[in-house]
């Protein structure tokens, strides 16, 4: 009864106080909504969301150190928190540091070895890392969960060309292409591979195929340009 009386009275003037600091970074009055989210702590300090509310506006900011802080407090209540770690991989991924989002990535597949955007964000930081034998293992483990995952196709179609498996690559985009005709990026990436095979003419309709898709595109229409350039 008593935890229900806390969260009918001073509990609930935390969240209205949370929910108007929102709405106020949502609206760019960042200093106005900090000064909302410390009154909050002042009024309850133990109230765990309102740390995860804070650090997440720190990312938002770009403050890393104030927001590893708020997530390190918000952990202390929180432990083993999937919304902690999800900002931590956030963070991780902003500063380069992908060793780090890696092992929260982990951290979360003990939870949910089912999680395929989980496996997706593995297989783009080992990706970064120049590491294209395991960032395909991840895209593996993400596809048998859900082989219609369009950007997993077109990064593990990436990560074949990178390994100098050019036929399998064009498996993979083909199958991308399928999955969804109306998005260019399988097909750019699909005309790079025949550019790296020298097969410049099919190169060429699926570069054109991709800007027609797509021709605000700049990628795309660069690609497009220099294929053209090749006759």
């Amino acid at each position: 009864m008593e935890s229900c009386f806390d969260m009918n009275n001073e509990n609930i003037k935390v969240v209205a106080l949370l929910e108007k600091g929102k709405c106020l970074f949502e609206k760019n009055k960042i200093d106005e909504a900090f000064k909302i989210f410390e009154e909050a702590i002042n009024l309850d300090k133990n109230y765990a969301e309102t740390y995860i509310v804070k650090a997440e506006a720190h990312i938002g900011m770009y403050e890393i150190d104030e927001a590893k802080e708020c997530i390190r407090k918000y952990l202390t209540f929180v432990p083993k928190s999937k919304k902690a770690y999800l900002d931590l991989i956030d963070i991780y991924d902003i500063t380069a540091e992908f060793e780090k989002a890696i092992f929260y990535c982990d951290e979360l597949l003990k939870e949910d070895n089912k999680n395929a955007e989980i496996y997706f964000k593995k297989a783009d930081f080992f990706d970064m890392l120049g590491d294209s034998k395991k960032a395909l293992n991840c895209c593996n483990s993400c596809l048998k969960i859900n082989p219609n995952f369009y950007e997993v196709l077109c990064l593990k179609g990436s990560l074949l060309n990178a390994l100098d498996r050019n036929v399998e690559a064009l498996e993979i985009y083909s199958q991308a292409i399928e999955l969804d005709k109306t998005k260019s990026k399988a097909y750019i990436e699909k005309a790079l591979v025949y550019k790296d095979m020298e097969n410049y003419h099919t190169a060429l309709k699926f570069a054109k195929k991709a800007y027609e898709l797509d021709p605000k595109d700049e990628w795309c229409k660069c690609q497009y340009s220099i294929m053209k350039s090749l006759f």
